[in-house]
């Protein structure tokens, strides 16, 4: 008997809800006017909410899933715990680099892609030989394209960005678990 995938039909639902909530912010950053600068400069709070609920939502969202589903699978659980403490630390770590980085005359829009574009790369890197972690590979390609694109893309137009990068990496994540639901390959095989 096969062993079990490290992901159930919930995941497969969530990653679709991320791709219908990347239209819906790509939609609502062209047809609205979210994405205009303030008068006193700087960037919209709103629009920064608009951009940033989704990666909350994203977390709330898949930290309630895990502590439900905790008892059925612990190597799930496991993970999801560890990186759950992973970005407690991470982020605040990245926040105050941006800050100082900002401080110091850089653009933090370019460390920001920078770091999708290796967040990107190195999550593919390591999904590839592990066939128990391919689901990954659509978000993980998904990531290292946006990071590629950020530079060229506008300040008014990073809504549309952040949309596209929840649309393609929640399809084809989606589409890669029912592929291996469907087939129910072993979690544990490893390429050769």
């Amino acid at each position: 008997m096969p062993a079990p995938l490290p992901f159930a039909r919930e995941h497969v639902a969530i990653n679709l809800a991320f791709a219908v909530t990347g239209i819906l912010l790509a939609s609502v950053t062209l047809g609205t006017g979210v994405a205009q600068r303030p008068a006193h400069g700087g960037p919209s709070i709103a629009y920064m909410a608009l951009l940033l609920a989704p990666a909350l939502a994203a977390f709330v969202t898949l930290a309630a899933l895990a502590l439900h589903r905790r008892s059925q699978s612990r190597p799930s659980w496991r993970e999801t715990r560890r990186s759950a403490l992973l970005a407690l630390v991470a982020v605040p770590l990245y926040a105050g680099f941006v800050f100082w980085i900002m401080r110091r005359g850089t653009s933090p829009a370019f460390l920001t892609a920078a770091t999708f574009f290796l967040w990107g790369l190195f999550s593919f890197v390591s999904a590839l030989p592990d066939r128990s972690r391919w689901y990954s590979l659509g978000w993980a390609a998904a990531t290292m394209l946006a990071g590629f694109v950020a530079p060229l893309v506008s300040y008014e137009r990073a809504g549309v960005l952040v949309g596209a990068w929840l649309f393609c990496g929640g399809l084809s994540t989606a589409l890669t678990m029912v592929l291996q639901l469907r087939d129910r390959k072993p979690a544990c095989r490893r390429l050769t």
